[in-house]
């Protein structure tokens, strides 16, 4: 690859981080880079079995073609799977950047909340002269809210303001613990002046804060100015707009490309500051809705796609999980049937242990190429090339993915079930201008439409093994195990069907046959050669009897050959035995065994009707067995070869 890329490795995106992954992408764009973004749908702090299954995505990361790779790393939880991450970079002398927490031997991008939100508090108590101010915290020892309660103290000393402990509440950062702590604040202000001002140290309880204080009848800011930190995007749908600390995503984006254009060869940090925005929650701006009419739009068409996506999802399902489907068409149904997202340019790539397990068996793969792209969403002229290769290439056919994107970015996202590894997904994507577009790839239809493939394949996997299970469970149930021929079960189950297609004119053949002198090869030469006599007389009944025919050990060195004819053919019995004598011949001048073997026989054959004595036949034919193993013990017998 020509093009210079860079990884951004992020979890739960369809949770946080969305809004800079977006200006990243666009960033990295415009000054000629690609964007591949790993996405797991695990933070990593769980021991379950998803959790388990998510942790693979990181053999997949091909540092090798890398420039750099970022890592939010606050949205990835486990210490060990970063250390992973950074260590394995650091092998292949890849620059890693971390965002918002220092990783050992990487540069550090720091954002300072710090100084926007000790602007805000400054903001309450010198712009608008409050006195009576309450705290929201976080959790109690929480680094960044005990920040936070830092600069809230600091600001009641600067102004002369004395510390009153009940005015200070924890709710933990989001919404039920808010509402308790909001009861315990005005429990503890009844009777006393009113509190003119509550500062939260994020927006989740900020909002709840200004929700909470509408239901009591109270107005913000008429009565209360409330503040946030973090500028999270639901925000911007809340009236009243809070006056809160913002991200700057440009900021970052900027402070990125610096370092990449010339890299210090020792790690650095950099702080980007956040922004203090001055809003409608404490009054400074008048209070208007946010564009209800776009909200209410982009709303209706999410709902629709919603509904479309999950009639696609469905019709997928029972398509995939027919009984009657051909493994070899699940490419097709799989991509035809879609996910409600088509639009997007998207290759499935599976290994060759899931392929397999489908049923589906491309071409011989070699050492270490064990990946096959499965289908693609896009456009005619971009098919898969039907070529295994090595996962460490994601894809072969990258470049031509990267060709097809505007936005230039391409997200990498695990498929599994539970700790059962599938495959992957490549995925092109445009990043959200705000408005409602099906080109906007939704994280939340990704992760829904993923885990019902994953589901529908897993389920399909153990389909085909408990079918592979119950016909080998079949087959051992019919079948001698020792010789591979029918046991007596199966023998009849074998004869009835083709009594069943019996029609007028049938004969029927029956061969009873008995080795000669078994207990002298097993006495002599050990019971593995006996069981060597055996396998081999079951061999030569099954090569010189006609096809279809029902040929069963009924017990130790005894055999049963049936057979059923739609005409009269009378030379049959006869061929059949020669055929038999030749074979036992053949047998013995080939084995390079230090005995002979023999075998007798007994035939019964005539015409076939409705009220044929099957019984009796096969009796008939048992004793014309012990007739003929009389002539052999006089002619031939079972002897040590000379």
């Amino acid at each position: 690859m020509g093009q210079k890329m860079i990884g951004i490795c992020v979890a739960n995106l369809h949770e946080a981080a969305s809004e800079l992954l977006q200006v990243l992408c666009c960033t990295f764009k415009e000054n000629g880079y690609y964007t591949l973004v790993i996405h797991t749908y695990s933070a990593f702090n769980s021991q379950d079995g998803f959790d388990i299954g998510e942790r693979n995505i990181i053999k997949l990361i091909p540092y090798q073609k890398l420039s750099a790779l970022v890592l939010l790393s606050e949205s990835i939880k486990d210490d060990a799977v970063l250390h992973a991450i950074t260590q394995r970079a650091a092998e292949d002398s890849v620059p890693v950047i971390s965002l918002e927490r220092p990783l050992e031997g990487c540069h550090y991008i720091h954002f300072d909340i710090a100084t926007p939100f000790t602007e805000i508090v400054d903001h309450i108590f010198t712009h608008h002269q409050c006195k009576r101010v309450a705290f929201m915290a976080g959790f109690r020892g929480n680094p960044a809210s005990e920040e936070r309660l830092g600069i809230y103290l600091d600001a009641l000393k600067a102004n002369g303001i004395p510390y009153e402990e009940e005015l200070v509440q924890y709710g933990c950062f989001w919404e039920l613990p808010t509402i308790d702590a909001l009861k315990r604040l005005f429990a503890f202000n009844e009777g006393k002046a009113p509190i003119e001002a509550i500062i939260c140290a994020n927006d989740t309880m900020a909002m709840t804060v200004a929700a909470e204080l509408n239901k009591l009848d109270y107005t913000v800011p008429g009565d209360v100015l409330v503040t946030g930190c973090d500028g999270i995007a639901a925000e911007q749908f809340f009236v009243p707009r809070l006056t809160t600390t913002a991200c700057d995503y440009n900021g970052i984006s900027q402070a990125i490309l610096a370092l990449l254009e010339n890299l210090p060869k020792e790690p650095t940090t950099i702080a980007v500051p956040y922004v203090a925005r001055i809003s409608q929650s404490c009054g400074c701006k008048p209070l208007r809705n946010p564009s209800a009419t776009k909200m209410l739009m982009n709303l209706i068409m999410h709902q629709n796609s919603m509904r479309s996506f999950q009639k696609e999802l469905h019709k997928m399902t029972v398509t995939l999980l027919d009984e009657n489907i051909n493994p070899e068409d699940l490419p097709f149904h799989t991509m035809r049937t879609g996910w409600g997202m088509a639009r997007y340019q998207t290759s499935l790539v599976l290994f060759c242990n899931t392929l397999e397990g489908l049923g589906i068996f491309p071409q011989e793969f070699e050492v270490g190429k064990n990946a096959y792209e499965f289908c693609r969403w896009c456009d005619d002229s971009y098919q898969p090339s039907n070529q295994p290769f090595s996962p460490k290439e994601l894809l072969p056919t990258l470049d031509e993915m990267y060709d097809h994107v505007p936005s230039k970015a391409v997200m990498l996202t695990l498929l599994h079930e539970q700790t059962s590894i599938f495959g992957y997904f490549l995925t092109g994507f445009e990043p959200n201008q705000g408005n409602f577009s099906l080109d906007t790839l939704d994280y939340n239809k990704l992760l829904d439409y993923q885990m019902s493939l994953s589901h529908i394949f897993s389920t399909l996997m153990h389909r085909r093994s408990l079918l592979a299970m119950n016909n080998e469970l079949e087959r051992l149930y019919v079948h001698d195990s020792m010789t591979g021929v029918f046991n007596r079960r199966g023998f009849f189950q074998r004869l009835n069907y083709l009594i069943s297609q019996a029609t007028t004119g049938s004969y029927i053949f029956f061969a009873a046959i008995d080795m000669d002198g078994l207990k002298y090869i097993n006495d002599t030469f050990g019971h593995s050669e006996g069981d060597y006599a055996i396998t081999a007389i079951a061999k030569m009944i099954t090569e010189i009897s006609p096809k279809g025919s029902a040929i069963a050990r009924f017990g130790g060195d005894e055999f049963m050959v049936g057979m059923l004819f739609s005409s009269d053919v009378p030379t049959f019995p006869e061929a059949f035995r020669m055929a038999m004598e030749h074979a036992v011949d053949s047998l013995n001048a080939n084995s390079g065994k230090p005995y002979s073997i023999g075998a007798s026989c007994g035939i019964e054959y005539c015409a076939y009707s409705e009220t044929t004595d099957i019984d009796h036949l096969m009796k008939s034919a048992d004793n014309k067995l012990y007739v003929d193993k009389a002539r052999h013990k006089c002619l031939r017998g079972i002897r040590r070869k000379p």
